[in-house]
């Protein structure tokens, strides 16, 4: 064998199928173990040429991916042409002496005509599923049947089921994306805005309004589930208004939105030093709110709920950055404004509003890892009720009886066929009998 022959017979080979799967799995286990999500700050060189925050969409991952489909393909259609051979009838038939020599055989006589038992061994094969043929021949006839011969293909169809899902996941992990956002009841967001769904086309992306959050409670007032009510909009305009709740995404031209968490946010406002407003949002707990047009940033650490006290009593752990510094810490209550920095500027919690956390998933090779699981059910299926089996007959006249020597072979499950080896020969035996009883019966009438 050349160099270039043996090169291709290893790469498509099951063993490096195998040898690939294992790879993906480790690299899929290592994207699970490590957060994927950008980095801030500067990287390590390492993390920065294999890209461990974004595993799924590395050039290794994808390299693995394309490795194993051209795995696939090769060993699929190398195997093509001798599973096409499998799947043709072979019309040959076999002599007595021949038959004689197959693991599983018989003899015995059967009462009657030639012609009669032709007919009888057709009509009992046909009942079983079998292909039957014939040659009539002086005084005997040989004759073959066979069933199951497609099984060949459901190992094939297998191989395909892999490749179509393998190319599912490769087209959804280079072309989908997924993003987490906290939303507050009664605000918008554009899909652009979610953070990891950065590389969503403006054609596709939508806006979506929360309006409602709730949460349902058993009697022990333990959650039972919590809900979110969304609205879709395009061009400004609600296209589509739904309920979703934690197994019950809301989908929307192949974008599928979950409930992931939910929550409060601290509502904030920025004033400048003449009480003009400079800057609202809202932050959860362990969030930054950057205040814009400056080095300040204030850090919502924790809500402070009083025993027994009113929500307005409720106040707020904070602390303020300049830069990367600490600059104070506090607590403060809704609406109390609190320096931030020397030019005048002040900042003050004014409430906290319902969040619901939504995780938004594009994933457009779901059809195609769904076309595959079908596929890989038909393929499976073709080999687990498709029975591989041939059975030759020999029937000769020999005076008022004939004299039938029949021999089979399987390919799959040896035992479960010479089980059905032998109820074939005794019911083909009682019916003969039988035959014969009736046709006396007759001949006395």
């Amino acid at each position: 064998m050349s160099q270039n022959k043996r090169w291709w017979h290893r790469f498509s080979s099951m063993k490096m199928g195998l040898f690939l799967l294992l790879a993906i799995s480790i690299a899929s286990a290592v994207g699970t173990v490590i957060p994927q999500k950008l980095p801030e700050g500067p990287v390590s060189l390492l993390m920065g040429i294999l890209h461990l925050w974004d595993v799924y969409h590395s050039w290794w991952y994808i390299a693995l991916l394309s490795l194993l489909a051209l795995n696939l393909l090769a060993c699929s259609f190398g195997r093509l042409k001798p599973m096409l051979v499998g799947t043709k009838r072979s019309h040959h038939l076999l002599g007595v002496q021949e038959i004689t020599k197959l693991k599983y055989n018989t003899l015995f006589t059967l009462p009657g005509k030639l012609d009669g038992a032709k007919v009888l061994v057709e009509s009992l094969f046909t009942r079983q599923g079998y292909k039957v043929w014939s040659e009539p021949d002086t005084g005997k006839v040989k004759m073959g049947a066979d069933r199951g011969r497609f099984y060949v293909l459901g190992s094939f169809i297998t191989h395909i089921s892999f490749l179509v899902i393998l190319l599912g996941v490769f087209y959804g992990g280079v072309f989908g994306c997924k993003g987490v956002i906290d939303a507050a009841v009664g605000s918008t967001f554009d899909l652009t805005e979610v953070p990891g769904l950065e590389r969503i086309s403006r054609e596709d992306s939508i806006q979506v309004r929360v309006d409602d959050f709730w949460i349902e409670r058993y009697d022990n007032g333990s959650p039972s589930g919590y809900f979110s009510r969304l609205t879709i909009l395009e061009k400004e305009q609600p296209v589509k208004t739904e309920t979703l709740g934690v197994n019950a995404p809301l989908a929307y031209k192949g974008i599928k939105f979950y409930q992931s968490n939910w929550g409060q946010l601290a509502k904030i406002i920025v004033n400048r030093a003449d009480g003009t407003l400079l800057q609202q949002g809202a932050a959860n707990e362990g969030e930054i709110l950057r205040v814009l047009g400056t080095d300040y940033s204030v850090l919502v650490y924790r809500y402070h709920f009083p025993s027994g006290g009113t929500m307005d009593e409720t106040s707020i752990v904070y602390a303020i950055y300049k830069g990367d510094q600490p600059a104070g810490m506090g607590k403060a209550q809704f609406n109390q404004p609190v320096l931030l920095g020397d030019e005048g500027n002040t900042f003050a919690f004014t409430g906290l509003v319902p969040f619901t956390g939504l995780q938004v998933k594009k994933d457009p090779g779901v059809p195609m890892v769904i076309m595959g699981s079908l596929l890989m059910l038909l393929g499976i299926g073709s080999t687990v009720w498709l029975k591989p089996r041939k059975i030759w007959v020999v029937l000769e006249q020999q005076g008022e009886t004939v004299i039938v020597t029949l021999g089979g072979v399987s390919h799959k499950n040896s035992k479960m066929f010479a089980e059905d080896f032998s109820c074939l020969v005794e019911e083909l035996k009682a019916t003969a009998k039988l035959t014969a009883f009736n046709h006396s019966i007759k001949e006395a009438q």
